[in-house]
């Protein structure tokens, strides 16, 4: 038996342009491949009396939680879209990592680029040739050989974070 996610209960902001909700991590935004939920199945939902449903203003990795920024209408979507491209927007994300981190704070800057292979899928790997990838982080706490740190992506490239946390 799955009981069905009811993300009304995870509103964190609501006004007649936006809607702020907690994305559960594990929710991917967009409909799988191989199917099951996603983001896109609640969007009515999430209409709460408006006559469109919601559309995201910007991305979440589906293994992400936290907050996901969503348009009311199309002109709201257009501003803050428009928000995050202009680097507006600070975003700021804690991660787990294995192991202690000894340095209170860093900047990582390494180029990523997408490959590809039929065995394996797509990945983000580091590349000289790559897109420009910039994150800032500081060491929150460290306790029982794991680090919790706090990230601050300047650009926002696909799974940048999980790659400059693995990159040392």
């Amino acid at each position: 038996m799955s009981v069905r996610l009811n993300l009304t209960e995870r509103i964190l902001f609501e006004d007649s342009e936006a809607l702020v909700i907690d994305k559960p991590g594990g929710l991917p935004l967009d409909q799988p491949r191989a199917g099951g939920e996603a983001l896109t199945d609640h969007l009515d939902e999430l209409k709460l009396g408006f006559h469109r449903p919601p559309a995201p203003a910007h991305r979440l990795d589906m293994d992400t939680s936290g907050c996901l920024l969503l348009a009311r209408n199309p002109k709201a979507l257009k501003r803050f879209s428009l928000a995050f491209e202009e680097r507006r927007v600070e975003k700021t994300y804690l991660g787990i990592l294995a192991g202690e981190v000894a340095e209170e704070e860093g900047t990582v800057e390494l180029a990523l680029s997408k490959i590809s292979s039929a065995a394996d899928g797509w990945r983000m790997i580091p590349a000289r040739k790559g897109k420009p990838a910039v994150t800032h982080w500081r060491r929150i706490a460290v306790q029982n050989g794991v680090t919790l740190v706090e990230f601050k992506p300047v650009t926002g490239r696909t799974h940048q974070i999980r790659v400059h946390a693995a990159s040392g």
